[in-house]
């Protein structure tokens, strides 16, 4: 056999092998809880069936009771401040005439503000207002357990 012959077996027997493997992938799968055309089908499957079927019923109804009882039992949990309610708090906030007109950091790295004609670092309070962080465009403010940040206005 020459050395053009034997390649052309070789490719040829590939060929025949991915056109077999094609084949198999294309064959209709039969859906999940379905039996396939392949396996037997058992006589006394449904007379069997139906009675474990009621048991199971009656179990699963038991479980969504069950269920139920829990989520009505979390409903009542208090789940703490409501995420949507960050419109009200920001209200609270727009009437403190507070206006950022400054940041500048020092060789230290520590930011300093400059609000309101005052200037103030990490950890000053300004009245009701104490300073957690200064950071580049904005600085963190809070107020009776509530914080906000307070921004340099746009040019």
């Amino acid at each position: 056999m020459t050395k053009e012959k034997f390649q052309l077996s070789v490719i040829a027997a590939g060929v025949l092998i991915l056109l077999s493997i094609i084949a198999g992938n294309l064959k209709k799968k039969p859906a999940k809880g379905q039996p396939s055309d392949n396996k037997p089908v058992d006589e006394t499957l449904p007379k069997a069936g139906i009675a474990a079927g009621a048991k199971a019923t009656s179990a699963t109804q038991a479980v969504n009771d069950e269920e139920l009882s829990l989520q009505k039992e979390r409903e009542k949990l208090n789940w703490g401040r409501d995420p949507f309610a960050a419109a009200k708090v920001s209200k609270e906030f727009r009437g403190a005439n507070l206006q950022l007109k400054g940041i500048s950091f020092g060789k230290d790295k520590k930011g300093l503000a400059f609000i309101n004609n005052e200037i103030v670092k990490k950890g000053d309070i300004m009245g009701d207002y104490e300073v957690i962080e200064v950071e580049k465009h904005k600085v963190l403010l809070r107020k009776a357990g509530q914080t906000f940040y307070l921004t340099l206005p746009q040019e």
